[in-house]
């Protein structure tokens, strides 16, 4: 089987997902980890594979993700009785939340997709298939029935099951299409996760050449932002992020911010210079990476 990147998953409230939650809904804790699937190459070994690359045939580790999928008994097991199905996981390294100290260094199994059917596995399936097989999965909150967002924050208030705080939650309605024809998932985060990861760099003059590009930057580039796309290039490095580091992440993180964003700043910039936006937001990513690893060395010097 090739290379399968998995399915978009947009924050709830953007258009791409505006109906996902007329039907059955199946909600999951999300965990903030970093992303992985593996399946059986054409040899019958075991392949895995970052949100964008396949690990195995570049040679890439994963900050130790790529060993632990190999020498997992239960995935090989499920992959063997299944040939056909794809597994995603999130590889849980310390970065972010405070998760239990036995959680690190897991992988937690989100989905299973068939590519004899094409089609995803019911979670109910997955929760199922991952019990039998041993294989630690993300925390199953339920199904429910054209839930409503004040369902949906009181579920994100509770506590995570495998640490103090739930980031938030992921929706899946498998009967679901976007007004685009695509399949998608959406999720909704905790607003004060939101609000103590963000950095606001103050007020923008409305009478400025440059005013979308700081509204772009001000708007859709944060400490959460950042710290998503140093967890996905950390595992790559295979080593400590440092300032050598940063030329790849402001292009990362621009990159991030253009193609998840580019819907919604198509609807709100009347104007946009791109030369003007990369340069603003370049300042902002920089600003936001150097605090975060000097916080970093904070506390790694205080422990």
């Amino acid at each position: 089987m090739q290379f399968r990147k998995y399915e978009k998953v947009h924050r709830l409230g953007k258009e791409e997902v505006e109906g996902i939650l007329d039907g059955d809904c199946s909600i999951t804790e999300k965990i903030d980890g970093a992303n992985l699937s593996v399946w059986l190459g054409d040899g019958m070994e075991i392949r895995v594979g970052s949100r964008n690359n396949d690990l195995t045939a570049n040679g890439n580790e994963f900050n130790g993700a790529v060993h632990y999928c190999n020498a997992h008994q239960g995935i090989k097991d499920l992959l063997y009785a299944h040939p056909k199905y794809r597994l995603y996981l999130e590889w849980l390294i310390k970065h972010t939340l405070e998760y239990s100290a036995t959680a690190w260094k897991k992988v937690y199994l989100f989905d299973i997709y068939d590519h004899e059917n094409e089609c995803f596995l019911p979670q109910n399936l997955v929760q199922k298939l991952a019990k039998e097989y041993g294989i630690d999965a993300v925390p199953d909150l339920g199904i429910l029935h054209n839930p409503k967002i004040s369902e949906l924050e009181e579920l994100i208030k509770l506590p995570s099951a495998i640490g103090t705080i739930r980031e938030g939650i992921v929706i899946r309605n498998p009967d679901f299409l976007n007004t685009f024809g695509d399949f998608c998932y959406a999720k909704l985060v905790r607003e004060d996760f939101k609000e103590a990861n963000a950095i606001v760099f103050g007020g923008n003059n409305k009478h400025s050449d440059s005013y979308w590009e700081i509204y772009i930057m001000n708007k859709y580039i944060d400490v959460a932002r950042v710290r998503k796309i140093m967890n996905k290039l950390q595992p790559e490095v295979n080593e400590r992020l440092d300032m050598k580091h940063i030329p790849r992440i402001l292009g990362m993180v621009y990159h991030d911010v253009i193609t998840e964003e580019a819907w919604d700043i198509s609807k709100k910039a009347k104007k946009i210079d791109f030369d003007t936006l990369q340069r603003v937001c370049y300042r902002k990513i920089k600003q936001v990476y150097v605090d975060l690893l000097h916080d970093s060395i904070s506390v790694a010097d205080a422990t």
